[in-house]
């Protein structure tokens, strides 16, 4: 492009080489038609001729050395026949001619067009001086080829929009002027609807581009031009050069531009056929409400507000016998006390309940016969659905003589009031024990999840087995040292006496209140050997008042010796011998912790048995 000072044009200095008879390949092609700089685009329709045949020739699948196909040649021939003409192109250089003080009205007007080969769009500007003399001219203008994916013509029509709304707005950011006001122009009244509309009702496509077209120019500023109005029509069709040479609308386009009152009349909802109302309402974007109704029955009441599962159980049998009795004629219901059947269905009842507020996914999946997945927190447990719908644990215990319910124990969440209720049955079954019986009577019906944590969040609210009972006033009352003593024995223990194995026991005296302790050493459990260590502790601390043991049916699985020292014979001996010092004996509930110096005895046993470890057997004791 070369600019010549003296008339102030602009014009293409190429002058192209052709031969009729040479067969052109398609790096030729390619390499011919980019010689040509055209930045404003003012040579678009004659140029977007070549980039459609470049197009074809990619279609066709034709490597760079590989000459032209017979109906693309001569296309091409004639494509370059034309070329010599752009000399003769002369495009004036300035766009105002007149003092911008005279000029009262700045707008620019930019048109769009799309056909099924290409689209593109071109701006023009307007000028209206003080006199009212108004000109119009081509600023700059944009053509591309229609991609090769199938795309509807309304569609390339949005695209042509889309390009149009952003190559004005370049214009007028670019240019160093005062721009009254920025027009858009189709003749597509269907892209005119899309722009018109919010973006939100369209389909994506529709959407983004709408949406990038309101960012850059409003959509009032949106008009409809007819197709022969339109200047962007000549470039989405092509044309010849020597015809776009002398083409006053692609130079200076419509002239109805510079009056306002004489642009074309909008009648687009008269005029709209059902066609492209149709097409309208294709890209409309609709709102598909998916509903997934989840059938859920309601407990007969709500179960919240028991406090003791087996209440609960009552109030449902009764609740069900209602029901039955109403469906049934008078003389076959049932009044009598409930049934052990009726709350054996009215637990099921609940456990039900439970898993389907728990479960309910892995429920459907298994009454549908298909496997859990993976991840899922039930698959380890091999689950499965029994004759009453209730899921149970699988296994491996299904050769085993347990019960059933024992084998297959029901699946439970760790989290559900119900299932704090049944971990309260159990525990109040087992006398309040702790949390690791309590769970093992559980797991002979249920598989609670987690079961061991849920147990100890359930009992450590249990008031009653963290009660103890009062010290005794023996233990309690100030008293001189072993005046209430404790007695127990320890042993067998092994020892060597002249190189030989010999058992010896130990008898344990405790204070009750002091809790100090004397050891005396047993040569066997015969009366006669602890009467003689009662007598030297006695020497040693003072007679007790108040002796106290373990029951001798305590015994019963102790040394054989230990049984002797309490058999009738040799409690007669013992007994004499404290009447005749007034200590008074006193035999232990069996199982009376609480009576055993409240545990006094047994941690000094442990530490006796602690010292007796570390010591070395080789050693003789002083």
């Amino acid at each position: 492009m070369i600019w010549n000072c003296e008339k102030d044009e602009l014009s293409y200095n190429i002058s192209p080489e052709t031969d009729e008879r040479k067969e052109y390949t398609k790096r030729e092609v390619l390499s011919i038609t980019s010689k040509i700089y055209d930045p404003f685009g003012y040579l678009t329709p004659f140029i977007i001729r070549a980039k459609i045949l470049i197009q074809e020739l990619w279609q066709r699948g034709l490597h760079w050395e590989d000459p032209l196909p017979g109906d693309l040649q001569t296309n091409w021939m004639k494509w370059m026949t034309e070329w010599k003409e752009i000399r003769d192109v002369r495009i004036p250089r300035c766009l105002i001619t007149v003092p911008m003080m005279n000029i009262v009205q700045l707008e620019l007007h930019g048109f769009s067009d799309a056909s099924e080969k290409a689209y593109g769009g071109a701006v023009y500007m307007t000028m209206i001086d003080a006199e009212g003399k108004g000109t119009i001219k081509l600023i700059v203008a944009k053509s591309k080829v229609a991609p090769l994916k199938s795309v509807t013509l309304p569609r390339l029509e949005l695209v042509a929009a889309l390009t149009t709304a952003k190559l004005t707005s370049y214009v007028k950011r670019v240019i160093d002027l005062e721009i009254n006001k920025i027009y858009c122009w189709s003749d597509s009244q269907i892209i005119l609807c899309w722009i018109r509309n919010a973006a939100r009702k369209w389909k994506p496509f529709v959407n983004n581009r709408v949406e990038s077209i309101h960012e850059l120019v409003k959509s009032e500023d949106w008009k409809y031009c007819p197709t022969k109005n339109n200047p962007a029509d000549i470039i989405s069709r092509g044309t010849a050069l020597k015809k776009l040479k002398g083409n006053r609308l692609w130079w200076n386009g419509p002239k109805w531009l510079l009056d306002e009152n004489r642009w074309p009349k909008e009648r687009l909802q008269q005029k709209m056929t059902k066609e492209i109302q149709n097409v309208i309402e294709e890209e409309r974007r609709t709102t598909s409400l998916t509903l997934s109704v989840n059938v859920r029955t309601l407990p007969i009441f709500e179960f919240e507000k028991f406090g003791n599962f087996e209440n609960m159980l009552r109030v449902t049998a009764y609740c069900k016998r209602f029901a039955s009795n109403c469906r049934t004629s008078p003389e076959r219901r049932k009044l009598n006390t409930l049934t052990g059947e009726e709350m054996i269905t009215a637990e099921k009842y609940w456990l039900k309940t439970v898993q389907r507020d728990a479960f309910h996914d892995e429920l459907k999946t298994l009454e549908n016969g298909k496997p859990l997945p993976k991840e899922n927190r039930l698959k380890t447990l091999d689950p499965f659905l029994d004759e009453d719908d209730l899921c149970r644990v699988g296994g491996r215990l299904r050769l085993s003589d347990l019960d059933y319910d024992m084998k297959y124990p029901i699946i439970l969440p760790k989290a559900h009031h119900i299932v704090n209720l049944i971990i309260e049955r159990a525990h109040n079954n087992t006398l309040h024990a702790g949390n690791s019986q309590t769970l093992a009577t559980l797991r002979q019906n249920y598989w609670i999840l987690n079961g061991r944590s849920a147990v100890k969040r359930v009992l450590k609210n249990c008031t009653v087995r963290t009660k103890n009972g009062h010290l005794p006033k023996m233990r309690t009352s100030e008293t001189f040292p072993f005046e209430h003593t404790g007695l127990d024995f320890l042993g067998p223990l092994r020892i060597i006496r002249t190189d030989v194995y010999t058992k010896v026991y130990i008898c344990l005296f405790t204070c009750m209140v002091t809790r100090a302790i004397r050891l005396e050493l047993l040569s066997d459990l015969s009366a006669e050997r602890f009467i003689q260590a009662l007598n030297r502790f006695c020497a040693r601390r003072g007679y007790p008042k108040i002796i106290q043991s373990d029951n001798f049916s305590t015994f019963k699985m102790a040394d054989r010796q230990l049984k002797n020292l309490f058999s009738k014979t040799s409690l007669d001996k013992v007994q004499r011998t404290m009447t005749k010092h007034r200590i008074e004996w006193k035999f232990i509930t069996q199982d009376c912790f609480c009576w055993n110096q409240c545990g006094s005895k047994y941690s000094v046993m442990d530490s006796v048995h602690w010292g007796g470890s570390v010591m070395n057997t080789d050693r003789n004791t002083s």
